[in-house]
């Protein structure tokens, strides 16, 4: 094989085994604004330990998301690094976030496919403090399964979330896997791009599931 036909093959590997996180541009190229920072300050929360947040307060957040065309992953992922840097760690109730809904559109069966609003009890974001706490900890009622997008089942555990969040990333996913035919694929991280889009990869599959989420907005 010439030079040119081994530069080929190898840029051919590339493509097939790390369709990870080199394709596309990102969706959240800047970090969180000043607005969303003084957000975080103004709730005041106490350097390590975790508040729970009132319906008021989760409110600001996605009023903010609201105004900056953000779909919750999107929120969450620019929410996390302010958390993580003041020692800090956020729990939103699944009734909180329920109760918002009466006021935002948070998103539809998409979002609800990863995140199944309805049987959230409770929801925890930010430093961890323990070794049973992670980047991002859901906490659902019970064993949830659901159509993926056409793919087979995406099945999700009691405690399921991702064990580190980065700019654009959410990263080392578990509790979560996607069965199809007599497969089984855990998903290993989102990653998320322009236009509300969030692809969701899966360990052993070298094409993610690609999915624009819509962004929240406030009821009028």
């Amino acid at each position: 094989m010439n030079a040119l036909g081994v530069k080929l093959l190898a840029i051919a590997v590339l493509l097939i085994l790390s369709p990870l996180q080199v394709l596309s541009a990102q969706a959240l190229a800047e970090p969180a604004d000043g607005e969303l920072t003084s957000i975080v300050e103004s709730l005041e929360s106490r350097q390590g330990e975790s508040t729970i947040l009132s319906l008021e307060q989760f409110a600001l957040f996605l009023n903010y998301a609201s105004e900056h065309r953000l779909n919750l992953f999107e929120l969450l992922n620019l929410v996390y690094p302010l958390l993580a840097e003041r020692d800090q760690r956020y729990i939103i109730t699944g009734p909180t976030i329920q109760e918002t809904e009466k006021e935002f559109y948070i998103g539809g069966s998409k979002i609800r496919l990863i995140l199944p609003i309805d049987s959230v009890i409770r929801m925890e974001i930010g430093k961890s403090f323990g070794p049973d706490q992670h980047a991002l900890d859901v906490y659902i009622t019970e064993h949830y399964s659901a159509d993926f997008f056409g793919f087979g089942m995406l099945h999700e555990e009691p405690h399921f979330g991702f064990k580190e969040i980065r700019l654009n990333y959410y990263n080392e996913a578990f509790g979560m896997y996607a069965k199809r035919m007599f497969f089984t694929f855990d998903v290993s991280y989102l990653h998320l791009y322009d236009g509300e889009e969030v692809a969701i990869h899966m360990k052993n599959f070298f094409k993610p599931k690609r999915e624009v989420f819509d962004a929240v907005w406030k009821k009028k």
